[in-house]
């Protein structure tokens, strides 16, 4: 079977603006003052680092990867590989991000997360039939926990 190649987002993007970074900031200094009143400072240590890695990822762009689908299994970007023998399943769902779909594959082991990419809209069809033909179930596509935080709070 021919591979299919096609480019997208790391991951959704939500542009934000001086009050979301404002606002976490807020949210941070709540905490931090709760942690000091309870005298837990390994928990403030904590919601320091957190905040400054959300202030940092909260502004981080997506790059855009490459991705590629054979016989093999999938391609994304120069460094990852997940073999078509591994995979166990998959679903997908209209991305929130307009033209493209979200696509998550589970994998056979118990302790593997799910992987959740980007396709385009024009793409969609032909990836699906591809893991149809290679006897990989599609299941409902549900939204995990943290899917749904991330969408709220535009991370």
């Amino acid at each position: 079977m021919a591979e299919i190649v096609w480019e997208a987002p790391q991951f959704e993007y939500y542009p934000k603006s001086a009050l979301w970074y404002w606002t976490t900031i807020l949210i941070a200094i709540i905490f931090l003052a709760f942690a000091i009143w309870q005298k837990n400072f390994l928990f403030a240590i904590f919601i320091l680092i957190a905040e400054i890695l959300i202030l940092i990822w909260g502004n981080e762009k997506p790059e855009i990867l490459k991705f590629k689908l054979n016989d093999e299994g999938l391609y994304i970007g120069e460094n990852n590989f997940y073999n078509i023998n591994d995979i166990k399943s998959f679903s997908c769902a209209k991305s929130v991000f307009p033209g493209f779909w979200d696509f998550k594959i589970y994998f056979k082991r118990n302790f593997s997360l799910e992987l959740k990419i980007l396709i385009p809209e024009g793409f969609y069809e032909e990836i699906k039939d591809f893991f149809l033909q290679k006897n990989i179930k599609e299941r409902e596509y549900e939204e995990s926990f943290f899917d749904i935080i991330q969408r709220l709070i535009k991370f």
